[in-house]
C-alpha cells in the first residue's frame, strides 16, 4: 500500500504499552517449562540413549512425525490424548 507505513518502533512500544503482566507471565512459565523439557531429553541422551524416543510411560516407541514436531516427547501422542481426557474429566 504506497503511503502506510509501520514503523517496528511503533508496534513494539505499543505492544510494550498494552501487553498484560498475567499473559507475560504465563509465556515466560511456558517457555521455562519447555526449557526445561529440552534439557531432560538431552540428559537422556547423554545418559541413556537408547530409551529416547521411547514413551516413558509404555516402552513403546514414539511415532517419528511426533518427535519430528517434538523432539523431546516423553510420551506418545496417543497418551498424550489420554492424560489430557482424564485432567479434564477431573
Amino acid at each position: 500500500m504506497a503511503g502506510f507505513e509501520v514503523s517496528t518502533e511503533a508496534l513494539s512500544s505499543k505492544w510494550v504499552k498494552d501487553s498484560d503482566p498475567l499473559i507475560e507471565l504465563a509465556i515466560g512459565t511456558r517457555m521455562s517449562q519447555d526449557l526445561a523439557e529440552i534439557d531432560a531429553a538431552l540428559d537422556r541422551l547423554a545418559t541413556s540413549p537408547e530409551t529416547l524416543g521411547q514413551d516413558n510411560e509404555t516402552g513403546e516407541s514414539i511415532p517419528f512425525e511426533r518427535l519430528a514436531l517434538i523432539p523431546c516427547a516423553r510420551v506418545g501422542a496417543e497418551r498424550k490424548t489420554e492424560a489430557k481426557a482424564e485432567a479434564e474429566s477431573r
